[in-house]
């Protein structure tokens, strides 16, 4: 509302989507955040401030989610997954095998765009979803849909 944060829910963890989605949009470094909080100063002592942008997160899941633990089952990447500086992902439930990546756990990672309007940081998001290859791959095709129409 008017380009300013509002409360979405009052528990979100790191790991949530709903957390890994704000992040990249917090403009004063997350440390100073953290320690002004975590030193009873709390945030009016800071000047908290966010990009002018929009992000948007899809979450890859395993084909058996959310009724059952998976198989562990390799992951792949596109080799172009690093060059795009406005999209990110978060791992969940991920192990490594030697130097290879498994999916191990229902939500597997998160996919995340950034971009100047929502259309952007959803493209981004898709492009970087279709750039991670794992068997039974899920992930929701209308992340962002109602907002967009």
């Amino acid at each position: 509302v008017n380009n300013e944060p509002y409360v979405l829910e009052f528990n979100v963890r790191f790991g949530d989507p709903e957390c890994q989605v704000i992040l990249p949009l917090i403009k004063t470094p997350l440390l100073d955040i953290l320690l002004s909080s975590a030193q009873g100063e709390g945030l009016e002592q800071l000047n908290v401030e966010f990009f002018d942008k929009y992000a948007l997160c899809v979450v890859l899941a395993t084909q058996e989610y959310p009724y059952s633990p998976p198989e562990p089952k390799f992951i792949t990447f596109d080799s172009q997954h690093t060059s795009n500086p406005h999209s990110y992902l978060c791992y969940a439930g991920v192990a490594r095998s030697g130097n290879k990546l498994l999916a191990t756990g229902g939500r597997v990672m998160s996919c995340v765009g950034v971009g100047d309007s929502l259309q952007e940081a959803q493209k981004r998001a898709y492009t970087l979803c279709n750039m991670v290859s794992f068997e039974g791959k899920q992930f929701r095709s209308d992340i962002g849909f109602r907002v967009l129409k």
